[in-house]
């Protein structure tokens, strides 16, 4: 007899089989494993020995983790399909009524329910180890470069990126060029990652147990003349709360970062997911070298600015060359990325600045000199936090600032 005209083995307890996979494995039930050999009505189907080598079953056999998902439960109904991943994490069940896994290839097969895109994207866990994945990639630029800083290969670091990638349905990063670049959604995320990392390393540092300390940020000149009331007045009333001020070179102080609980900042905050409270309001001065003509002057206005080079700080400063009349706007400018290479530039006489009235306490040295700009808008102080939980202290720490500024210096 042909060995295509045979006949089928009953289906027996032993007749079940485990068929080792690359990625996984699928376990088929003693009541639809029994067909396993080929058969005269269907020449196609693959033999005993082609199913345990994972040979004729191709959507099977290159099946990778995250391709398939099925609400379906263990047991639902006979015939069923279980996967499994290497680690024998079960992942899903895809039901087929009546039919052995076989008739998974067949288009004709009757099944109770359809194979949706996706196996396990929804109930996949994001730890930790893909946020660092992701922000080492962020940082780097390159997958190979991220791969050695985290000491992975770099298959196994870009499989991670992936899986993050398809829990948030969205592209991260773009990888149509040599040099990584961050996607839109990407930027958005490296924020919320970093958040979240902050959040965690906060809640299991040993000393929080203790004592939970109160984060202040800021760019530079915190609240100016009244930071040292502020430290003083909080030390006095709140002394089981450290108060750490933090200055931090980013638009936001390290707020949405996670770095800090608060901050004070100058200027429009367009940043969404934070609120804000105003404090006071600034006037601007102008920051010049000591040798500077315009020393000479008691006050400044815009226009004498535009025949000199400006400074600008591109990363946490508050001015921009939209102070200026479009058709009287300073012939150069100099880009820096903090606020101590803006003060260099300025006592070397390489650049004028424009600043509030906030920094001249704050940061004195014989080569600068201050002075009051006359005819530019004032500076919007604010408090800043992120939106939802945060540290219990932030509303005291809102009401006794009202306070200093209120008092006014001790």
């Amino acid at each position: 007899m042909p060995p295509s005209a045979r006949p089928n083995p009953p289906a027996t307890a032993q007749s079940a089989r485990e068929y080792p996979r690359s990625r996984g494995r699928v376990m088929t039930s003693s009541s639809t494993a029994a067909n396993v050999t080929r058969s005269a009505t269907n020449p196609s189907a693959p033999t005993r020995g082609e199913q345990q080598r994972g040979e004729g079953r191709p959507e099977l056999h290159r099946h990778r983790p995250g391709q398939y998902q099925s609400d379906a439960t263990e047991g639902s109904a006979p015939g069923g399909v279980t996967y499994e991943n290497r680690r024998g994490c079960r992942r899903g069940r895809v039901v087929f009524g009546g039919c052995h896994a076989l008739h998974a290839m067949d288009p004709d097969a009757p099944r109770e329910m359809p194979v949706p895109p996706r196996l396990c994207s929804r109930g996949m866990t994001i730890e930790l180890r893909h946020l660092r994945a992701f922000l080492a990639i962020a940082e780097e630029g390159n997958v190979t470069r991220a791969a050695a800083r985290l000491h992975l290969g770099q298959p196994a670091l870009s499989r991670t990126l992936r899986q993050l990638e398809d829990h948030l349905g969205a592209r991260l990063v773009d990888r149509s060029t040599h040099h990584l670049e961050l996607t839109a959604e990407g930027h958005v995320f490296r924020d919320k990652a970093l958040a979240a990392l902050a959040a965690v390393e906060t809640a299991l540092d040993p000393r929080g147990l203790r004592s939970w300390p109160l984060r202040l940020g800021h760019t530079w000149a915190a609240l100016g003349d009244h930071t040292i009331p502020l430290l003083r007045r909080w030390d006095q009333t709140r002394p089981g709360i450290p108060l750490e001020l933090l200055r931090i070179d980013d638009r936001t102080a390290g707020l949405t970062q996670g770095k800090v609980d608060a901050a004070l900042l100058r200027g429009a905050v367009t940043t969404a997911g934070l609120r804000t409270e105003p404090l006071l309001s600034e006037e601007r001065v102008v920051v010049m070298p000591a040798g500077s003509p315009l020393a000479a002057l008691p006050r400044i206005t815009l226009a004498d600015l535009a025949a000199h080079p400006i400074a600008l700080n591109t990363v946490s400063g508050t001015t921009t060359m939209d102070l200026w009349p479009p058709t009287a706007r300073p012939v150069a400018t100099i880009e820096v990325t903090n606020t101590d290479e803006w003060f260099i530039a300025i006592a070397a006489g390489r650049a004028l600045g424009v600043s509030t009235s906030a920094t001249p306490s704050n940061y004195t040295h014989p080569s600068l000199v201050y002075r009051p700009l006359a005819d530019a808008p004032t500076v919007p102080v604010v408090l800043a936090w992120r939106e939802g939980p945060g540290h219990p202290a932030v509303p005291d720490l809102l009401a006794l600032a009202r306070q200093v500024l209120a008092d006014g210096s001790d």
